[in-house]
């Protein structure tokens, strides 16, 4: 089974920083970053499938440079490939982001695609409906639970509901699948782990790779 697994890095606000008193701005070299809760927890989750039915796991992250430690983070916890989209001229946003996203994914195939249901900074959680549908594609959010058929054809899914109710329900792969950041417990990359994704290959990415144009993304003018 091919997986693909979207990964954004957030500022990790459990470190102290401090705001210039006249621009209001933070310095970037006071600022840490981490992979979103959400999406380890989906990165995880794409493990245990892994191990379950096999294949191969495909880390897909946007932005700048420093992105690329937020993927060699997923790949220390088990995964397999990584794709960085760096690309300075493109504004990345709700609007560009699925497009850029449906290009890179179409080429892979994957079977199942996962991701964080939300992420720390924005939260806004547009992002796998909005993949879902520039791929044509099922999509199902809020997920707590996931059980793949044996011959990989269907996910059975526990979908969080409010006040603490549960959806259980069934839906043909592929997929995109967004899940809840408390589905796994945290998990900590092994010490073997972090030596091969130090010097794992990733894959880069820009609008050329991908043959967008202008018109076809907002750039920074």
């Amino acid at each position: 089974m091919q997986i693909a697994v979207l990964i954004k890095q957030v500022i990790d606000v459990t470190f102290p920083f401090e705001l210039n008193s006249n621009t209001c701005e933070i310095h970037e070299d006071d600022i840490f970053y981490r992979v979103n809760p959400a999406d380890v927890c989906a990165s995880q989750v794409a493990i245990d499938i892994k191990k379950k039915h096999g294949g191969e796991i495909t880390f897909v992250s946007l932005g700048p440079p420093h992105v690329e430690r937020a993927l060699r983070h997923c790949l220390a916890l088990g995964g397999d490939r990584a794709i960085h989209f760096l690309d300075e001229s493109v504004l990345l946003d709700t609007q560009t982001k699925p497009f850029i996203l449906a290009e890179i994914i179409s080429r892979l195939s994957p079977d199942l695609i996962l991701c964080g249901s939300r992420s720390l900074d924005q939260g806004s959680g547009q992002i796998p409906s909005a993949l879902a549908e520039r791929l044509d594609l099922p999509q199902v959010t809020g997920i707590t639970d996931i059980e793949i058929s044996s011959e990989g054809k269907m996910a059975v899914l526990q979908r969080k509901l409010e006040k603490g109710r549960r959806m259980s329900l069934e839906c043909p792969i592929p997929a995109v699948f967004a899940v809840e950041p408390e589905m796994e417990p945290p998990v900590y990359a092994p010490l073997p782990g972090w030596l091969e994704a130090n010097t794992a290959e990733i894959t880069r990415m820009d609008g050329n790779t991908l043959n967008l144009d202008a018109q076809q993304m907002r750039t920074v003018s």
